[in-house]
């Protein structure tokens, strides 16, 4: 998504291993490019990608959740779901964001946010999606900040991902990359047809695109 103010989130695929065929269709994209949802097939895998770009303003990312996600994941298959994305909002201050230039961890917007993102959650689990944050189920305490400035920081690029998913990923980590205020939050997931002798990763990431 990307106009003269405003730049969005790609998703790319790197090179799958090798005996593993990938088969990626795109199913639907709204028109101002927010969000966008791809079929992907992949060792032994039949998931639903869901990118999104969410909006900044406290109403906006509301809106966003009620009359453009919630509509699209219940118009998927419950099962092997993977949403991604720049959310602008964060689960939780005290490890996801820098303190308030005060000290406070909390101020009455980032309360909205951690609201929002429970809210997330419950849709998921109401639409069959029941999801798991990737990175912080992997990392309990990491800050894994994705969007830095001079100031502050926060970890507002993140991947949900299926609980039955889960177990097949490898790992999920924040890149670093220079000159750039969004770093990218790389996925790697073992196929699910391979022997325990041969899993191989297929990567993915999700970068903001500036």
């Amino acid at each position: 998504y990307q106009d003269s103010h405003n730049a969005g989130v790609a998703v790319l695929q790197l090179a799958a291993p090798r005996g593993h065929r990938l088969v990626m269709q795109p199913h639907h994209a709204t028109s101002d490019g927010r969000l966008q949802v791809f079929g992907v097939q992949w060792g032994g895998h039949h998931a639903a990608l869901v990118n999104t770009y969410w909006p900044n303003a406290a109403a906006a990312q509301s809106a966003f959740l009620d009359d453009v996600l919630t509509p699209a994941l219940g118009n998927l298959p419950p099962g092997q779901l993977l949403l991604t994305g720049d959310f602008n909002h964060v689960p939780d201050s005290a490890l996801d964001r820098t303190r308030l230039p005060g000290g406070e961890l909390k101020n009455s917007r980032r309360r909205q946010e951690h609201a929002l993102a429970a809210r997330l959650l419950a849709v998921l689990d109401a639409c069959g999606h029941a999801c798991v944050d990737s990175f912080r189920t992997l990392h309990a305490t990491s800050p894994g900040f994705s969007h830095i400035r001079h100031s502050n920081a926060a970890r507002l690029d993140r991947w949900y991902v299926a609980a039955g998913v889960q177990g097949y990923v490898q790992s999920c980590k924040v890149l670093p990359t220079p000159h750039q205020d969004h770093l990218p939050v790389l996925l790697a997931v073992t196929p699910r047809e391979a022997s325990p002798r041969r899993r191989t990763q297929a990567r993915a990431f999700r970068a903001r695109c500036d």
